[in-house]
């Protein structure tokens, strides 16, 4: 209600350099806002602003373009909810909002955006809640609150340190707390408990505890001279104990203990002087261990194991000062092989690490320097051969790599850079013989690459500039024919190409514009005889079209284009 006003306000344009009056509608036709502008648009004066249903919504003022003076907010109903004053853009002197029965709810003052003197807020029957005053928008000196019914219910004192309670009484008027000391007791509409305990020189002491309204207990708490001493606890509307654990001077202490909804204990853990410090255990609700370790001065430190619901054991290793420190081993689900294996440093990977197969066979192992692999990593086949083998540098692939068959013939072999492939790279069939052969630069396929079959026939020649074909390009049936032959220019088909059958007899022959065909466009059929004639215009059928039959010289059919259109056949 109170932030309203500031997404209600309007950009305008106009080129008027006096102030006129403007107006602007909701599709449905009704008045949207309704105000002067000046400059061009710039709001002054008193503006109304209206929802559409037609109801005036909000009044506010403007000093060029500024909020400047009296404001009010209505509801959706036209209910006055708000008022004040702004004063260069922030609220100042005197505030008011009510409820929506038209009665006052709350009354202040503002100083330059600030809370200031004294604040007085209303119960909806008209009776006062409470009322005290601020100071730079804290609370500040003695604040009195109220029950519904009119009677007075405490006296807060509120300080630099903290809040003090001065005095407390019940419903009926019955004086619970005097100057500050005395048994608290506070109940509900129903006549219910709900909260008791002792303050003493206006600070909590001793046992205090809460109850819900069926009378179901939902905490206890212990203060010695307003601080948190002794025994807390939490309960569910049940009545079940969620966690319980000691405070000493306003810092956790000794043992605390958390429960699931069902009671049983889902994690145990040490303090001292608030810190936790000894051992700590938390468990699945199925009652297996999820994991247990130590912990000193609020750090981890010593030997951590970390279990999977079904018991088995998911990873283990040490900390030092709450960091992974020394050796850590992760295993398979639900089994006792390490997965992988190796040292932290301040929660870096350092050394060698290895990793493992299912059934223990090595799979892969390197190193790594402050995190980053670095070194030669090398990775096996569950035969034992290596399958991969190259260097990193600071994380990234760098230098010579090699794969291989399972069988431990050599597969691909290039030079990395930072992370990319380039320079040359070579691959090569099972039998050794060469499967393709190529360059790259920073990643991407750059100058001739050359692809044969397996009996050492030539496939495919084709060339790339930064990653996209560039330039000729031929394909070859596994025969040794030629398949086609063309030029690419930046990813494009351009130019003549030709395509071919697998007895070396043209097929079809055709030009390209930017990929798109342009020009005479002739097709063959395998026995050499003319199959068709069209024409293209970047793409678009053009001109005459005629098709023959396999007899030369044969027309059996023409279709006339234009622009892309037949005009007849």
């Amino acid at each position: 209600m109170i932030n309203r006003l500031f997404f209600l306000a309007l950009l305008f344009s106009f080129t008027n350099i006096f102030a006129q009056q403007a107006e602007y509608k909701w599709p449905n036709g009704k008045i949207k806002a309704e105000g002067k502008i000046v400059q061009g648009g710039i709001e002054e004066g008193e503006w109304k602003f209206y929802n559409q249903k037609g109801i005036l919504v909000q009044i506010v003022n403007y000093s060029f373009g500024q909020f400047n003076g009296p404001y009010q907010n209505f509801s959706e109903d036209g209910v006055l909810t708000e008022e004040g004053i702004f004063k260069n853009a922030v609220r100042d002197q005197a505030f008011k909002t009510y409820y929506e029965n038209g009665k006052l709810q709350l009354t202040g003052f503002y100083k330059l955006g600030l809370k200031d003197s004294v604040w007085t807020s209303f119960y909806e029957n008209g009776n006062k809640k409470m009322q005290g005053p601020y100071e730079k928008d804290e609370r500040s000196s003695i604040w009195k609150f109220w029950y519904e019914n009119g009677q007075v219910q405490k006296q807060i004192e509120y300080q630099e340190d903290g809040e003090k309670i001065l005095s407390f009484y019940s419903r009926t008027g019955a004086e619970l707390l005097s100057d500050g000391n005395g048994k608290f007791e506070e109940y509900s509409k129903n006549g219910i408990k709900i909260l008791a305990g002792e303050y003493l020189a206006g600070k909590p002491n001793g046992k205090w505890q809460e109850w819900d309204e069926k009378g179901q207990i939902k905490s206890v708490q212990n203060y010695k001279n307003g601080l948190a001493n002794g025994v807390w606890a939490l309960y569910n509307e049940k009545g079940q104990l969620l966690w319980e654990g000691a405070y000493a001077n306003n810092k956790k202490a000794g043992q605390w203990n958390y429960f699931f909804e069902s009671g049983k204990k889902s994690q145990e853990e040490f303090y001292n002087n608030g810190l936790l410090s000894g051992d700590y255990k938390q468990w699945f609700e199925n009652g297996k261990l999820a994991e247990e370790g130590k912990y000193l001065d609020g750090e981890k430190i010593g030997e951590w194991k970390f279990y999977l619901e079904s018991g088995a054991m998911e990873m283990q290793g040490d900390f030092l000062h709450g960091k992974q420190s020394g050796e850590w081993k992760y295993y398979y689900e639900d089994t006792t092989q390490v997965i992988s294996k190796g040292s932290f440093k301040e929660d870096k990977r350092v050394g060698v690490w290895n990793y493992y197969y299912e059934d223990g066979s090595i799979w892969k192992s390197g190193e790594f320097v402050n995190d980053l692999k670095s070194g030669l990593w090398q990775t096996w086949h569950e035969n034992g051969n290596v399958i991969i083998k190259g260097s990193y540098l600071k994380g990234q692939e760098d230098g010579r790599w090699f794969t291989y068959y399972a069988d431990g013939n050599q597969q691909d072999e290039g030079t990395y850079l930072l992370g990319k492939m380039d320079g040359d790279w070579l691959g090569y069939y099972q039998t050794g013989q060469t499967r393709y052969q190529g360059a790259y630069k920073a990643g991407l396929k750059n100058g001739q690459w050359i692809y044969w079959n397996e009996r050492g026939a030539k496939e495919l020649e084709e060339n790339y500039l930064d990653g996209v074909l560039n330039g000729p390009r031929k394909s070859w049936y596994a025969n040794g024919k030629l398949r086609d032959e063309g030029s690419f220019k930046m990813g494009k088909q351009d130019g003549l190409w030709i395509y071919y059958y697998e007895r070396g007899n043209k097929m079809m022959e055709s030009t390209y514009l930017e990929g798109r065909l342009n020009g005479k466009v002739s097709s063959w059929y395998d026995v050499g005889t003319l199959e068709s004639e069209k024409f293209y215009k970047e793409g678009v059928p053009t001109g005459t079209f005629k098709f023959y039959g396999k007899k030369e010289g044969e027309l059996i059919r023409e279709i006339k284009f234009k622009n892309g259109v037949k005009q007849s056949e």
